[in-house]
């Protein structure tokens, strides 16, 4: 019919080597990981002041002395962010994050069987971007691409990321690093579709790391991302040798599946009414 939008579904393809100390000593080895990210340009801001206030000499204050000893007794953490890869363990990304591509197919194999009906006015595509670990890549050059072509307004993402099970959907309400929020009334037409589906859900901030939503969030193309990890803290398969087929509960893919086709024939169906 007449095509008013496009409903890109994503996912990303791609694993990493394991991270050690997060499978080793779980939940401190990731506060390690995160302190020792700040740490290094702490020392080296700390270093610069000192010098700036006092100049080079001996006559340290307090403060300046207290400061050293209290970085000298973090620096062991550091090897927790250097060295943080067990290069002999490749993680399967079983969960992390072929279950978002996965659930992309699936939802493209809804409308293409006819089992949710057919769309009028809305174009869906199924997505599976590359080089998320090393810098969003994939969906930054998605996101240009779209920009450049001037469709922005009637283009919308849907990213899916780490779908566990179905006891840990969450709407992602904002990215914490990305210093960005997702859109509040996607995020209530979301809502609405997992209520219509009764898809158990919650509602909660990224906390660390960025996901691939953001690259169109900063492009301003609106977006939507579903992670189904523990979000509150670490999870045990989230980059780690545990994040196999053998941990997935199917029961999350459908579950959010279901949601995102109702939330895409809902969508249509008010574009028929505008």
């Amino acid at each position: 019919g007449d095509i008013k939008s496009t409903i890109i579904v994503a996912g990303h393809m791609d694993s990493v080597y394991e991270f050690k100390w997060w499978y080793k000593w779980k939940q401190v080895g990731a506060y390690f990981s995160v302190i020792s990210g700040f740490l290094f340009p702490l020392q080296f801001l700390f270093f610069v002041l000192a010098i700036t206030v006092t100049g080079i000499d001996n006559s340290f204050p307090i403060w300046v002395k207290t400061g050293l000893v209290i970085l000298a007794l973090l620096s062991p953490v550091l090897i927790t962010f250097y060295h943080i890869h067990d290069r002999t363990v490749k993680v399967d990304g079983a969960i992390d994050n072929l279950s978002g591509v996965a659930i992309a197919y699936g939802v493209i194999k809804e409308f293409v069987d006819n089992n949710s009906g057919v769309l009028k006015h809305t174009t869906v595509q199924a997505v599976s971007f590359g080089c998320e670990e090393i810098g969003l890549k994939g969906s930054k050059a998605l996101a240009k691409k779209i920009k450049k072509e001037g469709n922005t307004e009637s283009t919308l993402l849907i990213n899916v990321d780490s779908i566990k099970n179905d006891q840990l959907i969450t709407l992602v309400t904002n990215e914490v690093h990305a210093l960005r929020r997702y859109d509040k009334q996607l995020l209530k037409k979301m809502e609405q579709s997992f209520k219509a589906t009764g898809t158990t859900y919650r509602k909660n901030a990224v906390d660390v790391g960025i996901t691939d939503g953001m690259s169109f969030v900063r492009a301003n193309i609106p977006a939507l991302t579903i992670i189904g990890i523990e979000s509150d803290r670490l999870d045990a398969t989230y980059h780690t040798r545990l994040d196999t087929i053998d941990n997935l509960d199917p029961k999350g893919l459908d579950a959010v599946k279901n949601a995102i086709v109702n939330f895409i024939v809902t969508h249509d169906n008010s574009l028929s009414d505008d």
